[in-house]
């Protein structure tokens, strides 16, 4: 709603909080699939809502990969010179 100023101005700030609350959320609960998510946020850098963050993207989709989510090997064989 924040990010497309649905109900409000666009405001990507708050679009990225929201956003980070709830995949921050997920990954407490253990939910694999929020660490590709937040990986695939800090790669694509999110059209300005998350920073772009190779670093931080490779973390997160490693953290996903050894949960056995063959998308995420896929990514990291292209951004790394060892894949999973």
């Amino acid at each position: 709603m924040h990010k497309h100023g649905i109900g409000g101005a666009k405001d990507e700030a708050r679009a990225a909080e929201f956003q980070m609350k709830g995949i921050s959320k997920g990954i407490e609960q253990g939910d694999h699939f929020c660490q590709f998510v937040l990986g695939n946020r800090y790669l694509t850098g999110e059209g300005g809502v998350f920073a772009k963050d190779e670093a931080k993207a490779v973390k997160w989709l490693h953290k996903d990969a050894e949960g056995g989510h063959k998308q995420a090997k896929e990514i990291l064989s292209t951004l790394t010179a060892s894949p999973i």
